[in-house]
């Protein structure tokens, strides 16, 4: 399954070129680089596990030593990919800057 996944993985990345091509370098970077990261992960671990599934070995300790090291992975990707878009958007708001408030009281 992680074969198909990536073709339709390149094939959407690749219409995103154009915008990537507009992006400052660092940016760009950081964005290949994270993407890249939680592809990488999520279809390589799938390539690892898929001898696990048709074993029936699902609830064994490698198996889900791989599980905890692809998400761990993936959501590096995740917040790779945070960090370039705020800077992305803070650089591109101007001399003004930008200010992303984040409220975790649920008060706003």
């Amino acid at each position: 399954m992680a074969v198909p996944g990536a073709i339709a993985a390149a094939v959407a990345g690749l219409r995103y070129i154009p915008c990537l091509r507009r992006l400052d370098r660092t940016t760009l970077v950081l964005f290949v680089v994270s993407g890249a990261m939680y592809l990488g992960s999520a279809l390589g671990a799938e390539l690892l596990t898929e001898p696990y599934a048709e074993e029936d070995l699902l609830d064994s300790l490698a198996y889900n030593l791989t599980t905890v090291v692809e998400e761990a992975m993936e959501m590096s990707g995740v917040i790779l990919f945070m960090y370039a878009l705020l800077g992305q958007v803070s650089s591109s708001a101007g001399s003004g800057g930008a200010r992303i408030e984040v409220s975790l009281d649920g008060r706003g």
